[in-house]
């Protein structure tokens, strides 16, 4: 269930502050606003139910309002490390997954330090 929405002209982004603590997004392509000229985006996880998201006018932000917080949200490019065995996928500015191949295992880490990328 979608409890707010917000569009971005200049990214042309429709995103949806979802119930569930994820942001919805769409991005429309040329043409009208059928349902078959808006591609769906990746959601974004984060914790509680939004009761606002907004974007910036003047920058690419997009700010989500849950009834404890507000959060502000930058675009900014997955960093990623891949060796024969193992990867290292930057998920978040706080989150790193770390998949090994022999074994197989996933190793999920999440810190309160600011992640600049992977190497």
């Amino acid at each position: 269930q979608i409890n707010c929405l917000s569009y971005s002209p200049g990214k042309r982004i429709l995103a949806g502050g979802l119930v569930n603590g994820k942001i919805a997004m769409w991005q429309h392509r040329a043409g009208s606003f059928l349902q078959e000229h808006w591609i769906v985006l990746p959601t974004i996880d984060l914790s509680d139910s939004f009761i606002q998201i907004q974007w910036s006018p003047a920058h690419s932000l997009l700010a989500a309002n849950n009834i404890s917080d507000v959060m502000i949200l930058n675009e900014q490019p997955i960093s990623t490390s891949i060796s024969v065995q193992s990867a290292v996928v930057q998920i978040s500015p706080y989150h790193v997954q770390l998949e090994t191949l022999d074994p197989p295992n996933i190793l999920s880490i999440r810190t309160d330090i600011h992640i600049r990328g992977v190497c």
